[in-house]
């Protein structure tokens, strides 16, 4: 299982592995991968050179020509896939529309997970046909970003296909072995376990606030968490599962730390027209 954080700013991958032992429990593992250059994160910037479809840079070597080649460069797309009102910008229309192509948010998002799929394999030594299930972590309280998030895992090729290579879907019309988890929920589910409540040095129901502000968005989340029981031991089963309710959950879409870096440029702007005009 592969679980995926396609962030505003950067993303990560980190993997799930049962290994098989014989006359024992399987080990299971869970750890971050390296992407480029040995790091665990790949800025989520893709430059498209020369404006052609067929000549793209993704990551730090996009990173780098944001400034100079600035009609070139998509970063911070993952704000623009909440919604369509980036389609009532004709500025931001005309450069996602490459070759003579429109491109979407989510078509430049799916270049992104490609490019972390083909650093996962090439820097971790792991066959992608082993991979069977991916989870993707999304802002809270967004349903068209959900959708898009789905959009952009089939244009990837990431999908189980059939013979006619059609992507195989559950009932509901979703990507069979693809998954959407809101992101304050993951970061509830990693803090429950290191806490214990999933087994071991059990706690007693608890109620967490996860306050989450990030690249591009916003959000706070207020979940309750009731303690795995019957066994102490760490065993992931269905009947001693920790149970995760959202109380409540609010972000605001629009805000984030690319946000505040626009502020304090407008800042820094002011005051140096100011002193020297």
């Amino acid at each position: 299982m592969l679980g995926i954080d396609l962030g505003t700013t950067n993303s990560c991958v980190s993997i799930y592995t049962e290994h098989e032992v014989c006359d024992s429990e399987p080990i299971k593992e869970m750890r971050v991968l390296h992407l480029e250059a040995n790091k665990d994160t790949l800025p989520s910037v893709v430059r498209f050179v020369d404006r052609k479809l067929d000549n793209v840079v993704v990551g730090t070597p996009a990173k780098r020509m944001m400034i100079i080649k600035p009609n070139e460069v998509f970063a911070s797309v993952k704000s623009l896939m909440r919604d369509d009102k980036w389609k009532e910008d004709k500025t931001v229309v005309d450069k996602f529309t490459i070759d003579g192509q429109e491109l979407t948010p989510t078509d430049v998002s799916s270049i992104i997970l490609k490019e972390l799929l083909r650093l996962v394999k090439e820097n971790n030594e792991i066959d992608a046909e082993t991979i069977d299930e991916y989870v993707i972590c999304v802002p809270a309280n967004s349903t068209v970003y959900k959708q898009n998030i789905y959009e952009a895992v089939i244009k990837a090729g990431l999908c189980k296909v059939d013979e006619n290579n059609q992507v195989l879907r559950y009932e509901n019309g979703n990507p069979i072995g693809v998954h959407i988890l809101d992101e304050p929920t993951a970061a509830a589910i990693a803090y429950a376990q290191d806490k214990g409540f999933f087994g071991e040095g059990k706690k007693s129901e608890s109620t967490l606030l996860v306050y989450d502000f990030g690249g591009g968005t916003f959000d706070v989340t207020i979940l309750k968490v009731v303690p795995a029981e019957g066994t102490d031991s760490i065993e992931l089963k269905a009947e001693n599962m920790p149970v995760f309710s959202v109380l409540s959950t609010k972000g605001i879409a629009d805000l984030g730390g690319d946000s505040i870096d626009y502020v304090l440029m407008e800042i820094v702007a002011q005051q140096f027209y100011e002193q020297y005009n």
